[in-house]
């Protein structure tokens, strides 16, 4: 089992992100990647459920009132103890914005949340011979959802980002070694990863 973010670089770039463990009496310890103390980007929880967001662009005019990408990914490792309660959970949230929410649990269940303000869609993570994954970048997959994208084609190249991913595991460029050569795919030695200069390093 894998889950991937193209745009996480926190396996090679510790100085890029801060990770915090956070528990208050009432809900689950989580250690999380974060920009600022009330939210963040992944994390993983006491139960071993980890949960990771990527933000798809939205206009304006159709935010709505809800959680924002980086607060789910809170709410979920506080709440949830595995993927089937923060699937049930998150359907449940009012969502303020375009969204996909990664969410795997120690027992392997692993799925993508493609969430707008209007609707939601469950992505099942992909099977290969070497194994499965989930796997999401800047932009909604599914066809049920690509009408309440609003990227315009402007989505950080996103779905050239998924495509590497996706192609790397049919053509068994990850193998035995998974930490080894993911480090390789989102630094981008198999193909287009990441348009920052800062990602090779």
């Amino acid at each position: 089992m894998l889950c991937v973010i193209p745009s996480s670089l926190s396996f090679f770039r510790k100085d890029l992100e801060v990770y915090r463990y956070s528990r208050s009496l009432w809900n689950n310890g989580f250690t999380s990647g974060w920009f600022s103390w009330i939210n963040g980007e992944e994390g993983l929880n006491e139960h071993g459920l980890a949960v990771a967001m990527t933000f798809v662009m939205t206009e304006p005019g159709k935010i709505r009132a809800g959680f924002n990408s980086c607060f789910i990914v809170r709410y979920l490792l506080e709440k949830a103890n595995n993927t089937e309660q923060a699937i049930s959970q998150l359907c449940d949230l009012p969502i303020a914005s375009n969204c996909n929410i990664l969410l795997a649990d120690k027992d392997g269940r692993m799925v993508v949340v493609e969430c707008s303000p209007s609707a939601k869609n469950i992505r099942e993570a992909e099977t290969f011979d070497n194994g499965r994954i989930g796997c999401t970048v800047n932009s909604f997959i599914s066809d049920k959802m690509k009408a309440y994208d609003d990227t315009d084609r402007n989505d950080y190249d996103s779905h050239k980002r998924y495509r590497v991913v996706m192609d790397c595991f049919s053509s068994e460029h990850i193998r035995d070694d998974y930490i080894e050569t993911t480090k390789q795919l989102l630094k981008g030695d198999y193909g287009f990863m990441c348009q920052k200069s800062w990602c090779g390093l």
